[in-house]
């Protein structure tokens, strides 16, 4: 295992995160609501990739970025409802 994957899941979950706040934000306006469906396409492979890392990692004993992938999944949970 490279050292590099731990930081490459959080990456992408911070990716997914930082998009649904953008989307969140600024999704309403009407020069972003073309865009609105690919940015949920960004967040959907991001949290696919990083909770997938986070998930492979678990073999080798580091837990950290599958806490970050539950938060993230909250989080877009959080942000449908409201």
């Amino acid at each position: 295992m490279h050292p590099f994957l731990p930081t490459l899941s959080i990456i992408f979950l911070l990716v997914a995160d930082g998009v649904l706040g953008f989307i969140r934000l600024y999704g309403r306006l009407p020069e972003f609501q073309p865009h609105v469906s690919s940015m949920y396409a960004v967040v959907i492979v991001s949290l696919i990739a990083g909770g997938g890392l986070a998930w492979w990692l678990r073999g080798f004993g580091i837990r950290f970025p599958s806490w970050l992938a539950v938060l993230s999944l909250l989080l877009l949970g959080l942000l449908r409802l409201f």
